[in-house]
């Protein structure tokens, strides 16, 4: 129980006081810009791309009856 305790204290002060003091690592609005750019750029490649005969395979097979539940 002490050691649980230790991790908990420990976890708790990492999370909440120690974060705090950390220093960021230079994010600036460039890089969230970019960011923003590059999921942009990729989601245009997805909407030209169309769906693909194999995704609607796997969506109807997820979809059936199945005879022998895994879970």
């Amino acid at each position: 129980m002490v050691i649980m305790l230790a991790a908990v204290l420990y976890g708790a002060y990492d999370l909440f006081i120690a974060s705090s003091s950390k220093p960021t690592n230079g994010v600036t609005l460039e890089n969230v810009a970019g960011i923003d750019d590059l999921i942009e750029d990729a989601s245009g490649v997805l909407e030209d791309s169309g769906s693909y005969p194999v995704y609607a395979c796997i969506v109807a097979s997820a979809e059936s009856n199945w005879e022998r539940d895994p879970f």
